[in-house]
């Protein structure tokens, strides 16, 4: 989040507002029942809505690469460096823009469009253990109930 801070000081208001719209869109589009079903295996449970959304906002901070292949596909969760999974769990990477822009600008940041009311896609039982093992197999046995 430093990193991401210091660089966002170094832009024009108007380019940190633009980061700040990509990036809600990002989290739009990660907003889906299956990267939830991920998350919540990759995480041992990712509790509500709140922690999806933290979940959401630091697997953007993983880079476009790992963002897009969890989109295309959820159990390359597996797959984040083990160097990496401490900063999925991080809370605050979704705030870094508008707390500058507010600090640049001086207003905090509308978003173009509201977040989605739903996840998108097929709702499913996400406490169901063998569910979860069968759509993330590879997620599931490297993350699940591991102490």
């Amino acid at each position: 989040m430093d990193i991401l801070r210091d660089e966002l000081m170094k832009l024009p208001s108007g380019e940190v507002l633009d980061f700040d719209h990509h990036f809600d869109n990002l989290l739009d589009s990660a907003y889906r029942w299956d990267l939830w079903g991920a998350s919540w295996v990759f995480m041992d449970g990712c509790g509500g809505d709140d922690g999806f959304w933290d979940f959401r906002s630091a697997l953007i901070s993983q880079g476009r690469e790992v963002f897009e292949n969890a989109l295309i596909d959820p159990d390359s969760l597996a797959d984040i460096p083990e160097q990496e999974v401490d900063n999925m769990f991080a809370e605050g990477f979704q705030y870094v823009s508008a707390q500058i822009y507010e600090k640049k600008a001086g207003g905090y940041p509308e978003r173009v469009r509201p977040h989605p009311k739903q996840p998108f896609g097929e709702q499913f039982d996400g406490e169901d253990e063998e569910e979860l093992q069968r759509r993330y197999p590879r997620t599931y046995a490297r993350f699940w109930n591991k102490d």
